[in-house]
């Protein structure tokens, strides 16, 4: 179930020189530019335009965080983001397997650009991953009356569920 992960070079989805890659790795995320909470004197300021720092040190931003730290965090997100909706959707005792959501963040995801020959994954789409989760779960439903009309699944009707990727 380990998600394994490269970083791009932001928004423009380029491999970044510093990145994991090859075949094991299965999504990527920024890894550069990234915005996020620092504190004055850190040596990550604001570079550019449109600086948010009002001389506030508990309120300090940088956008000039980046590597493989930040793309881990991002992809982090994305997981726990997938199996929030997954268990508001299917109940509090119900959730995806650990390769279901590597299988659904893969699936969503959309190719990097220029990894000069070495995989870094697949960047995940929040929205298209929803939707896909949406078709398992409406199917799942559609083949187990049970779900809908919040009975127990027990023994081996568990099974196909769990193969399935949907654990109980």
């Amino acid at each position: 179930g380990a998600i394994m992960g490269g970083a791009s070079m932001g928004s423009s989805r380029q491999k970044a020189s510093f990145s994991n890659c090859g075949q094991r790795i299965n999504l990527f995320a920024w890894g550069s530019g990234v915005v996020t909470t620092s504190y004055p004197g850190a040596g990550l300021d604001w570079f550019g335009p449109d600086n948010p720092n009002n001389g506030d040190p508990n309120a300090h931003y940088t956008n000039a965080f980046g590597g493989t730290s930040s793309a881990a965090a991002i992809i982090a997100g994305t997981v726990s983001l997938l199996q929030s909706y997954a268990s508001s959707r299917m109940g509090t005792y119900k959730y995806l397997s650990p390769e279901k959501i590597r299988e659904i963040l893969i699936q969503s995801g959309v190719p990097a650009d220029g990894e000069n020959g070495c995989n870094i994954g697949k960047q995940p789409r929040m929205d298209v991953a929803m939707q896909l989760f949406d078709n398992l779960w409406r199917d799942a439903q559609m083949e187990f009356p049970e779900i809908r009309n919040r009975q127990e699944i027990r023994g081996e009707r568990r099974r196909p569920l769990r193969q399935r990727g949907i654990q109980l």
